[in-house]
């Protein structure tokens, strides 16, 4: 990934990509103990990026939709059934990297949100499918990883 960054390939850009490589790592192994992360199955995990990108540009079309018919923002509360607090990092930074969607808040399994959505769209206070709308499909793929 250094090499396509620089634009180069040589052996100071092989010898600063493998020192900028292993600073990285050293820095998040003290900042992120992946042995502070437990009950998670990281080889379900690892497939999730995956998932997420595919997700952004379906989201991305749906909002571009939305923005062209008429938008209206709220802010909802949703509930997550994720328990490990690691995993529902990811789920908040997941649902934040869509478009359409800003956390703001997160309290142990609540998330506060603000919400892009259509503007003939019922009033979310009445609507029993935010959850759906909003997390479903990522919170469903984050829990495979749960063990």
């Amino acid at each position: 990934m250094w090499v396509i960054l620089m634009e180069n390939f040589n052996p100071i850009t092989l010898v600063s990509g493998a020192l900028v490589s292993w600073a990285c790592l050293a820095y998040s192994n003290k900042f992120l103990p992946f042995r502070r992360i437990e009950n998670v199955n990281f080889l379900r995990l690892v497939l999730y990026p995956f998932f997420l990108i595919g997700q952004i540009y379906a989201s991305g079309l749906y909002v571009i939709k939305i923005i062209f018919s008429g938008e209206r923002v709220d802010v909802v509360e949703i509930k997550t059934k994720i328990t490990n607090d690691s995993l529902r990092v990811i789920l908040a930074d997941s649902i934040t990297l869509t478009p359409g969607s800003i956390l703001l808040d997160m309290n142990d399994d609540k998330l506060t949100l603000v919400w892009l959505r259509p503007k003939t769209a019922p009033d979310p206070k009445d609507t029993h499918d935010i959850d759906g709308q909003l997390k479903a499909k990522l919170e469903n793929q984050i829990i495979k990883a749960q063990k």
